[in-house]
């Protein structure tokens, strides 16, 4: 972990969600991906290695707004 974790407290995020975080960097994905309750917009894709053939499909059982 560095001073980035100060960074996401601030933000609001829990500890548990920042080790999540920071365990999900050492992770590589490939292929089609089955995101269970990811929601609309996940901010933990962004701390995913992924390849280039890499599809994440969210889903979620959570009723859009509108």
């Amino acid at each position: 972990m560095n001073f980035s974790v100060f960074k996401y407290i601030l933000e609001g995020q829990t500890i548990a969600r920042i080790l999540l975080n920071e365990e999900l960097r050492k992770y590589s994905f490939s292929g089609k991906v089955l995101d269970i309750g990811g929601g609309k917009n996940p901010d933990y894709h962004s701390f995913l290695k992924k390849s280039s053939d890499a599809e994440f499909v969210v889903f979620d059982m959570k009723q859009p707004d509108g």
